[in-house]
């Protein structure tokens, strides 16, 4: 196989121009059915052009046309894992492991599939080794704090988003999920902080809103509670989490009819909800 054809189909793969490539791989096939390479990467572009099944034909025809061939096993993990054969992908990420222990993605992709299986306390290492080969590896930080927080190690879990923070300080979600724990520790100025920051990147975030309302609301700041809370429901009418922190605050004021009236608004919102999806 001419090196140069299949160098102008990975220009072609990595500038976005799918059908070109393609052609080239499929023209490489033709003359060559177990060329490891061109298996490997139209595996690859079937993946990333929704033709998952597809994908999964080429890329276990590559793992089986070369020994040792890390980028067809990490793509074919990758398939299984959109096809949901979990147990299928966990195997093929650990042998991408055992042929190249400091591949970050791998042991981040292991650590998510793991996850999803329901286990834990076997995801967690692989997510500490994708941190500690990339320190600046924002995924696999935020991950293992998503795990850590369910596993009730708040304050860990706090120090895996501020990791996630340095290497991407421009991701609301990040923000929140840190100021959701700190409201969780009873830290609310903190939290407040971070739901601030999370708002200066993403202002229509109405759960993020929510959330610095009835921190704000903990901290006594009831009129800034308030004005959170109107402009959620300026923004968006039927949010009912908005109302029922209004009754709240409300309530600490004193004013109970206002606080039955939102409540009762509040209900209606969630009923109507409920209907819906029945």
């Amino acid at each position: 196989m001419p090196i140069t054809t299949l160098q102008s189909a990975v220009e072609h793969h990595q500038a976005g121009r799918m059908g070109q490539a393609e052609a080239i791989y499929r023209e490489l096939l033709e003359s060559n059915p177990a060329q490891p390479d061109a298996l490997n990467l139209l595996g690859a572009l079937c993946s990333q052009t929704d033709r998952n099944d597809e994908a999964l034909q080429w890329l276990q025809k590559a793992v089986q046309s070369k020994d040792d061939f890390i980028s067809a096993h990490y793509n074919y993990g990758n398939a299984l894992i959109k096809a949901d054969r979990l147990e299928e992908a966990e195997a093929q990420l650990r042998i991408v492991i055992k042929l190249d222990p400091s591949h970050a993605s791998a042991h981040f992709n292991l650590g998510s599939t793991l996850s999803a299986m329901q286990r834990p306390e076997d995801a967690l290492p692989s997510y500490r080794e994708a941190t500690r080969i990339q320190d600046d590896h924002h995924q696999a930080w935020h991950h293992m704090g998503l795990l850590l927080f369910q596993l009730g190690q708040y304050e860990p879990a706090a120090e895996c988003w501020r990791s996630a923070l340095r290497a991407e300080p421009k991701r609301p979600d990040y923000h929140h999920n840190l100021g959701h724990i700190m409201q969780s520790m009873g830290k609310h100025e903190s939290a407040a902080d971070s739901y601030l920051a999370a708002l200066e990147i993403e202002p229509k975030s109405a759960p993020t809103r929510c959330n610095l309302a009835s921190t704000l609301r903990v901290l006594g700041r009831l009129e800034e509670a308030s004005k959170q809370c109107w402009l959620v429901i300026e923004a968006e009418p039927c949010y009912a989490d908005a109302y029922r922190n209004m009754a709240n605050i409300q309530s600490d004021l004193g004013h109970a009819s206002e606080a039955v009236e939102l409540l009762a608004r509040a209900v209606a919102i969630e009923q109507q909800a409920t209907d819906a999806t029945e």
